[in-house]
């Protein structure tokens, strides 16, 4: 007489019988030896998605602030060529004038100098 007390498993053979075993007590006791190891694998399981979140909300906050001073920097750089951009209209400016003052004076020494 089969003991039924202990789970049975069954597995199927080469001919398609259904070939029973039984799982023997040490079997049963390893199994139980092995829940405390599960609780401590559940709780690693669950602490290694944490660790994974705050190691990727330190990299968000890292890369928010890297933005943050890329996009300061490109409005400081913005600010700079708009200066860069009027003195160089300034400048050009001045440089026509100028060169009509020194073709101005070139005419005039040509003339003085006949």
């Amino acid at each position: 007489m089969k003991d039924r007390s202990s789970p049975s498993t069954g597995t199927q053979t080469d001919d398609g019988n259904l070939e029973l075993g039984m799982k023997s007590k040490s079997e049963i006791g390893a199994h139980l030896d092995d829940q405390p190891k599960g609780t401590l694998k559940k709780l690693v399981y669950g602490a290694k998605p944490k660790a994974s979140l705050a190691t990727l909300e330190g990299d968000r906050n890292q890369n928010f602030t890297l933005l943050s001073e890329v996009e300061k920097t490109k409005e400081d750089l913005t600010e700079h060529i708009k200066s860069l951009k009027t003195e160089q209209a300034s400048l050009q400016s001045e440089n026509t004038q100028l060169e009509s003052e020194n073709e101005y004076l070139q005419q005039k020494f040509k003339v003085m100098m006949e």
